[in-house]
């Protein structure tokens, strides 16, 4: 039997972001083309940029009414903030891989019935996913088909077990119960992550899908691509999936989820124009 904890099972062999180009902000100068056929596209912002703030009208420009009442609503500081760049990055970069090129605001994203959004605009047609944690926002775009993305920052959990027995099947229960007590934080998070992707790329969230002991995942990683090994009720064959864990940044983890190959992945690290006080 190979080593549940082989190669592969500590943090620093996570999958970090390769080096990509910056990204700026306006219309003409964002390369926004729609994703092509295999490829997601995943863009990451650092909240803790300086330049980056919640009295930015830059990200306010690009909400919509409904938007703005309910970013405005938020008390917490850092949850606003979280919520207004993700809002107003997923409308700008939709609104620049449109070819009628609309107003970011005037975008019709719906919320379906277990709130997942979808935008209506197109063609082409562009499943997006959001996800934020910290200081960090990440958004997954592709126009094959739905996906999931989910990040956490890595930190002690002072409840581990007890969520372990929440969200884990006894296969996964077990190997986390094996493993040394220094790598548990982030079993638990790469648990929870890759999960929490999957859940989120079918829509269906918790209240279909059921709950994530009815998931089974890898919580190493494999020789071969990672994907779900167990999924009841799931209605997409599981060999189809892809399930892959990143590192964006240093003391974060994240997965990506599809019901189909991601066979590249395009990483863009939003960044201001140094013009751009």
């Amino acid at each position: 039997m190979d080593d549940p904890f082989g190669p592969g099972f500590g943090i620093a062999s996570e999958q970090s972001l390769p080096p990509e180009p910056c990204w700026f902000p306006g219309g003409p100068q964002i390369d926004a083309r729609p994703p092509g056929p295999g490829e997601v596209h995943l863009w990451r912002v650092d909240l803790d940029d300086p330049r980056i703030s919640s009295e930015d009208q830059f990200w306010w420009d690009a909400l919509n009414d409904s938007d703005r009442r309910r970013i405005e609503a938020i008390r917490h500081p850092v949850t606003r903030l979280s919520s207004l760049v993700g809002r107003g990055l997923t409308r700008r970069i939709l609104a620049a891989m449109l070819p009628s090129a609309p107003a970011p605001s005037a975008l019709t994203i719906q919320t379906g019935r277990f709130g997942k959004p979808a935008c209506l605009d197109g063609p082409p047609s562009i499943e997006f996913n959001l996800s934020h944690s910290g200081s960090l926002v990440l958004l997954a775009l592709a126009s094959q088909g739905p996906l999931g993305i989910d990040v956490e920052l890595l930190r002690p959990y002072t409840h581990r077990d007890g969520l372990i027995q929440r969200i884990a099947d006894p296969e996964e229960a077990t190997l986390f119960r094996c493993a040394p007590e220094p790598q548990r934080d982030l079993l638990v998070t790469r648990l929870w992550t890759r999960k929490e992707a999957c859940v989120k790329a079918t829509g269906e969230g918790m209240l279909v899908s059921g709950s994530l002991d009815r998931l089974r995942v890898p919580l190493n990683e494999p020789p071969h691509p990672p994907r779900p090994t167990r999924w009841d009720g799931c209605t997409t064959p599981l060999e189809s999936w892809t399930l892959r864990s990143l590192t964006p940044r240093p003391g974060y983890l994240a997965a990506l989820a599809a019901p189909w190959t991601v066979e590249h992945l395009h990483a863009r690290l939003w960044r201001f124009d140094q013009t751009r006080a």
